[in-house]
């Protein structure tokens, strides 16, 4: 039987957030935000635009100071030096080119980041993240888990006050690709966003002979139950995850080579195009998944 071990923990570090994507009050922005500020980090905003006469100070970045204001968590109309004052770090940087998508891709191959957040806008022409038209190098992207925020969902981050209500995630676990960086990432921000108590899921599609051995973190307030379902993967995540109203699903998929392309048609795909909460993707190194035997 397989046997799943936590490890050692680090911080949510670096945030890459592609502003021009979507508009300033998008949901992503505010996980985005909400996730460097809890871990002290960095968060890269990238704005990518046609015109090169576009700076660094125009409206397309989303307004960091007045979300910071709107949540309570800086005084009205504060001088720059109180956002810096939060112990996080913020670096806005303007491309010019007609494919934002391939200027995004460039970007995270020469800067190693630990998150990237999007919206999941799959029908938005100007996000195309899932169109196989982009399936080049997709390699260069491997390493980041991906947090995925749909259309019109407004997560576990609150617009309003920047408050967080994660006490619910869904863990879908099977031999391969292992469920360690799922169980890992869960923990990182449980403990990140100091969630006090919560409980995660742990679905396993298939019957008792395939269900991994899985060792849990040990997260205080927060307890970790197995499940095992027959039935198609995706339906039956989809199915759990409504079922108990989860607000987050956690999910590896193989990685790293094309991950993108890999990640067409797979059941994480199925599952985010259809999915009513957040959903963080982890690609993960097959190499690493024969290794555990």
């Amino acid at each position: 039987m397989l046997m799943i071990e936590p490890y050692r923990i680090c911080p949510i570090g670096t945030v890459f957030y592609p502003s021009g994507f979507a508009e300033s009050g998008d949901a992503a922005f505010m996980h985005a935000l909400k996730i460097t500020m809890a871990n002290k980090g960095l968060l890269w905003l990238l704005n990518v635009e046609n015109d090169s006469s576009q700076n660094t100070e125009s409206h397309q970045f989303p307004g960091i100071r007045d979300t910071l204001e709107g949540w309570g968590v800086i005084a009205a109309e504060s001088e720059r030096s109180e956002v810096a004052n939060l112990g996080f770090n913020v670096r806005k940087v303007c491309a010019t080119n007609r494919d934002p998508v391939s200027t995004c891709l460039d970007f995270l191959s020469f800067y190693n980041v630990d998150l990237v957040v999007l919206a999941a806008r799959q029908h938005d022409s100007m996000v195309s993240w899932f169109e196989k038209t982009i399936g080049q190098p997709i390699s260069r992207v491997a390493g980041q888990p991906t947090l995925f925020i749909p259309k019109d969902v407004d997560g576990f981050v609150s617009k309003v006050d920047g408050s967080v209500r994660l006490n619910k995630i869904l863990i879908p676990i099977t031999g391969k690709p292992c469920a360690r960086e799922s169980l890992d990432f869960a923990q990182r921000l449980i403990q990140s966003l100091e969630q006090p108590h919560g409980t995660v899921t742990l679905l396993h599609v298939g019957t008792l002979d395939s269900l991994p051995h899985v060792a849990p973190p040990d997260v205080a307030g927060w307890n970790w139950v197995a499940q095992t379902l027959p039935g198609n993967p995706a339906e039956m995540i989809l199915q759990q995850a409504d079922q108990l109203d989860v607000d987050l699903i956690v999910m590896t998929t193989d990685g790293p080579d094309r991950f993108i392309d890999n990640f067409l048609g797979t059941t994480s795909e199925r599952v985010l195009r259809r999915s009513t909460c957040p959903i963080v993707v982890l690609p993960v190194d097959r190499v690493e998944n024969e290794s555990i035997s």
